[in-house]
């Protein structure tokens, strides 16, 4: 009756297991902008206004954009897109919208990584670092890989800065957040632009939008790499490469500061009433992005193993992700780096004090890395010995749900 009871325990605690794993694309969205322009002493003042829209690009696609009234749109060399409006306002406002049809969908073609360049870059007030942080730079950087180098400074800021919501909206600068090691996405930009900078390694701050319960504004980092261009970086979700295809990218810059709307009223510079941005998701996917994942398991030392397989001839970054039940082994988030057509065995030791002689457990374990997922369920019978025999989880599985479902009825009856 004892081990029913284990059991019982085990099945409940797979049905209470939850694995985050939003999707990598394509996605089809549309974006939503209004903005409201008022003249407080003039009701027939002349406007002139540039809104910032939306971003076109390697990872963002723009299929088309509708405005109301009829305005200008115009597009600079990194494909930011701005609305235009010039007129005389009725009734001292008026009300601009524009909408925008996207394709995100996050993939890179990297096939060489070469060694760091250091380039001469003048930092912002917000992203200028100091010699603690270009000590913990260099400590992290491997001069002979551009792309190991940027893996190792983003990682190292996803795990070593907590996230903190009561910094939100404050303007926190890079050298702060080194010593303090908390606040939001801005804060992690700030810091990990910094770091990159400090060895010479170019990037550009990304204003945008992400989906987590629910859609909100976001900050991220491209960095640029000789020979192949500007890279999506995510320190705050640990991300690089591919990104989730919730992230929307609505304008570059410096730093958190350095993108703006503009409204000018008979020559007098004003302030816009912005209105929440609106998206729309028309649909989203799911792709590995080449990249495949299988779980096993070796039963003598209670090890739980990890293939990843990039299929692809391409460098490949990827945000590894590993549960186990409570207790039984300890969640695990990284970013890896796989090479062109490689693979990557991960091992993640299980507590076997949790194991007790003469009993049989049920064990649940997942993984995913960019999309690519394995769920997999261990049925593994220990001796009273203390060794542990993994049997073919499917047929015990099976039996031990249908010996749960007896022991319920059993019970209710």
């Amino acid at each position: 009756m004892k081990n029913l009871f284990l059991y019982a325990l085990v099945a409940i605690l797979i049905l209470s297991l939850s694995f985050a794993n939003g999707g990598y694309g394509p996605a089809t969205m549309t974006v939503e902008k209004k903005w409201l322009l008022v003249c407080p002493t003039n009701p027939t003042c002349t406007a002139e206004f540039e809104g910032i829209l939306i971003t076109n690009g390697s990872n963002q696609r723009v299929v088309s954009i509708e405005t109301e009234p009829e305005m200008e749109i115009t597009s600079d060399d990194d494909g930011e897109i701005h609305v235009i409006y010039k007129g005389k306002l009725r009734n001292g406002s008026i009300l601009l919208a524009a909408n925008a049809t996207i394709v995100v969908d996050y993939r890179s073609y990297i096939s060489e990584d070469p060694p760091l360049v250091r380039e001469s870059i003048t930092p912002t007030v917000l992203t200028e670092w100091n010699e603690e942080i270009a000590k913990k730079a260099a400590e992290l950087a491997d001069e002979k890989s551009t792309l190991g180098t940027i893996r190792n400074e983003t990682a190292w800021v996803h795990k070593n800065i907590e996230y903190d919501i009561s910094y939100f909206e404050k303007k926190v600068d890079a050298k702060t957040v080194f010593v303090e090691r908390r606040g939001v996405c801005t804060a992690y930009a700030h810091l990990l632009i910094s770091m990159l900078n400090s060895l010479g390694i170019r990037t550009r701050y990304v204003n945008g939008y992400v989906m987590t319960k629910e859609w909100q504004p976001h900050a991220w980092v491209e960095g640029y790499i000789p020979g192949y261009g500007w890279l999506p970086l995510d320190p705050t979700f640990g991300e690089a490469g591919v990104l989730e295809s919730s992230h929307i990218i609505v304008s570059y810059g410096s730093d958190q500061i350095s993108d703006y709307d503009r409204f000018v009223a008979d020559d007098e510079l004003l302030n816009i009433n912005s209105i929440p941005l609106r998206i729309t998701v028309i649909s989203i996917e799911n792709e590995p992005k080449g990249l495949s994942i299988d779980v096993s398991f070796e039963n003598r030392t209670y090890t739980v193993i990890t293939e990843i397989k990039n299929e692809r001839p391409y460098y490949e970054y990827g945000r590894y992700q590993f549960i186990a039940p409570d207790g039984y082994g300890d969640e695990v988030s990284e970013l890896l780096l796989i090479e062109p057509n490689g693979k990557i065995q991960l091992q993640h030791r299980l507590n076997s004090s949790m194991f007790s002689p003469g009993y049989m457990y049920t064990l649940p374990i997942m993984a995913s890395i960019n999309g690519a997922n394995d769920r997999k369920t261990f049925v593994v019978v220990v001796e009273e010995n203390g060794s542990s025999l993994n049997e073919d989880c499917a047929p015990l599985f099976f039996l031990s749900a249908i010996l749960l479902v007896a022991i319920i009825r059993f019970t209710v009856e």
